[in-house]
């Protein structure tokens, strides 16, 4: 009997203590987790595994460990983010996006599903894959028609030079689009010097022209 009883007083503190650090979890006042989630689980040990009164203690133990999946879930988050700020201020957008998805995908996994991280982070993850994405795009179109020897039509290079200055804009240590962006700004003024030449000689021509007829 005393046995039995001494059984039940330990399964009664056990839950009392569970019911205390459920608390102390609620109030962001738990301590040490890891010596909590130890000293819960010695407790837990007083009830049979199937015993249906240990389950606020296993319950509280499952609390705990999913608390700490959170916290740790945060931190990494937050070195991920950090990182991906940096890497966006840099204008490394690839990485920038890369880095936002690793943040996200431990805080949805392991964290708080409402954490206000995660729609912030998913806009600046989506936006820095939207200007690798632009950029990817237009560099391969822009490349030819810079590097090429000789000149284009008037519009396509002006269309050009349009994307080579989006380009700079949006990643301005992009030296291969400043690069390019100058080559076409080269090629403008060379097919302006011609129609200016052009218009030159024709303006000569019918001065010319004007005269021969005025002597006859």
């Amino acid at each position: 009997l005393a046995f039995a009883e001494q059984q039940l007083a330990g399964q009664k503190e056990a839950l009392d203590y569970a019911t205390q650090i459920r608390a102390a979890l609620a109030s962001g006042q738990l301590g040490d987790p890891q010596r909590v989630i130890g000293e819960l689980r010695t407790r837990a040990g007083r009830f049979k595994a199937q015993d249906p009164r240990g389950q606020p203690v296993r319950d509280t133990i499952a609390a705990l460990e999913r608390h700490q999946r959170v916290l740790a879930a945060r931190g990494y988050a937050a070195v991920a983010f950090a990182s991906g700020d940096r890497m966006l201020a840099a204008y490394d957008y690839v990485t920038a996006a890369g880095e936002y998805a690793a943040g996200l995908k431990a805080l949805r996994e392991n964290g708080d599903p409402a954490d206000p991280d995660i729609a912030k982070y998913e806009r600046k993850r989506q936006d820095a894959e939207d200007r690798a994405r632009r950029i990817a795009t237009l560099m391969p179109r822009i490349a030819p028609i810079a590097m090429d020897p000789g000149l284009a039509a008037k519009a396509t290079l002006e269309q050009a030079f349009g994307e080579a200055d989006e380009v700079v804009r949006l990643q301005p240590t992009n030296t291969d689009a400043q690069i390019y962006r100058n080559r076409i700004a080269d090629k403008l003024r060379q097919l302006d010097a011609q129609a200016q030449a052009r218009a030159n000689a024709a303006a000569l021509w019918n001065d010319g022209r004007r005269l021969y007829e005025g002597g006859d």
